[in-house]
């Protein structure tokens, strides 16, 4: 056998371990996450205003980061149900949680591609091509050096 076959477990621990993480899972999407936001609504004091205390607050009350776009989902299901008063604070939620995973994506696609080039010249030009369609640029400008010769 290899050290790194993959197996199917038949023994009834590992199945029993299975089960409790699904239930796990969604007791997170079906009870916890629909609670944290009707907090949030009740209390719109305790909507964070940045991406470092959203994560924090969420890891806070149990949900991993993995799930925002269940999040975002039920923010938009709940917007739907709720009265013009709650409008303002689920708007500022989303744009929140949308924003975050944006970052999330775009980080993940800046570390990809940056990491591996290994001269400064080559990452600095694939810092541009991304910098260029992220930000909304239309054309790309390479970066150059202009030196002044002081005679």
């Amino acid at each position: 056998m290899f050290a790194f076959e993959r197996t199917t477990p038949k023994d009834a621990a590992t199945s029993a371990e299975g089960q409790a993480i699904k239930d796990a899972a969604s007791f997170l999407r079906n009870i916890l996450i629909p609670a944290t936001i009707k907090e949030f609504v009740r209390q719109p004091t305790l909507i964070p205003m940045d991406s470092a205390t959203f994560t924090s607050v969420l890891h806070a009350r149990g949900i991993n980061m993995r799930y925002l776009g269940h999040f975002v989902n039920t923010v938009s299901k709940e917007h739907g149900k709720s009265g013009s008063t709650t409008d303002a604070s689920l708007d500022l939620l989303s744009a929140i949680a949308v924003s975050e995973m944006i970052i999330r994506g775009a980080k993940h696609v800046w570390r990809k591609t940056v990491r591996p080039c290994y001269s400064l010249h080559s990452k600095l030009k694939k810092v541009c091509r991304l910098r260029s369609p992220t930000l909304g640029c239309s054309t790309w400008r390479p970066l150059r050096r202009t030196f002044s010769t002081a005679s």
